[in-house]
């Protein structure tokens, strides 16, 4: 299947759980959709894994070879998916999904590209960082539009803006899972093993913060239904957009990620939430943009402008692990998807 398919897919199913889903769970239920979801993705993919490589007596398949440095890249994936996940779970608690999608996908682009030239001195293209802006420009109008502060009570205020802090903190490290993400599909980690061994300190942050919370007045969910979400809104989505991350560049995998909050927000007027002709136009610039540019970088991948000659080490690409040239493919994860060693 095709890598923007994937993330295409991934995008819906989330966007159809969670916008299905805004004001019926409580801060517990957002925790334990976490711990549920991310533990049932740990166990799945575990399992899939240790079946593929024959460790109960089948004969298995050969394993890509692996390149230095992927110890630390999967380290790095477990915090970066705590941090960015649980930020964005805490969040919707209290402000709407539709509201929180669009602040965290809209800030995805320019976190790619802000990451790049911070870390890695990779300066961007003038015409990717414009539409980069763009969409943030966009997505934060769009999140004015969709926040309460302006009817709801006196204390809403610092309560949406503790919200939307959560949420950017979540944009940065989505952006930043996108780059480690293809990282490890150029060292030859393919998306089965990503996908076990990324959550565990998700599953087990969430578990021991739902432990402390207690009871918290219960879900807002029978526990029947809050297993199918988790596995609608985290496992399923999540395992087929860690493939389209390892197959595709990280900005057209952050660009294709604004889609996310326009179609949560129809979701949630499907669901009976109010509908407003501002917020629908804003949702189809958005969504227009985010296309426009994601075509772009499919046909003709930014480039960019690195200082010092050709072959200083300024040129090695962002979380690159030791020792893999820039130019190597992901042939891991084209060996895991075609089943070819």
């Amino acid at each position: 299947m095709n890598a923007i398919l994937m993330i295409s897919v991934s995008v819906l199913m989330q966007a159809a759980t969670l916008g299905s889903l805004t004001g019926r769970l409580t801060p517990t239920g957002s925790l334990a959709l976490s711990c549920i979801g991310f533990a049932a993705s740990a166990v799945i993919f575990n399992a899939v894994l240790v079946f593929r490589d024959g460790r109960f007596g089948g004969r298995g398949r050969r394993r890509p070879r692996r390149r230095p440095g992927t110890a630390r890249l999967t380290l790095l994936m477990n915090l970066l998916t705590a941090v960015t996940f649980l930020s964005f779970y805490l969040a919707i608690s209290q402000i709407s999904s539709a509201l929180a999608s669009a602040v965290e996908t809209a800030m995805g682009p320019v976190a790619v590209l802000l990451i790049g030239a911070a870390a890695y001195r990779r300066r961007p293209s003038r015409g990717a960082m414009a539409g980069a802006l763009l969409l943030v420009l966009l997505g934060l109008v769009l999140a004015w539009q969709l926040a309460p502060v302006r009817s709801g009570p006196p204390g809403s205020l610092w309560v949406t803006v503790g919200a939307l802090l959560l949420v950017v903190v979540a944009g940065f490290g989505a952006a930043g899972l996108a780059l480690v993400s293809s990282a490890l599909g150029r060292a030859g980690v393919g998306p089965t093993e990503t996908t076990a061994r990324r959550f565990h300190l998700t599953y087990v942050i969430a578990g021991l913060l739902l432990l402390r919370d207690g009871n918290g007045g219960g879900t807002g969910l029978h526990p029947a239904l809050l297993a199918v979400a988790a596995l609608c809104a985290v496992t399923v989505p999540l395992f087929l957009l860690q493939i389209g991350l390892q197959r595709a560049d990280p900005l057209v995998s952050m660009t294709l990620l604004t889609a996310l909050p326009g179609t949560t927000y129809l979701v949630e007027v499907a669901w009976g939430g109010p509908f407003d002709w501002t917020t629908l136009l804003l949702i189809m610039s958005i969504t227009a943009v985010a296309v426009a540019r994601a075509l772009r970088e499919a046909r003709h991948p930014a480039e960019t402008r690195r200082p010092g000659a050709a072959g200083a080490g300024s040129s090695r690409r962002p979380l690159e692990p030791d020792g893999v040239p820039g130019g190597v493919t992901d042939s891991g994860t084209r060996s895991e998807l075609t089943g070819t060693s």
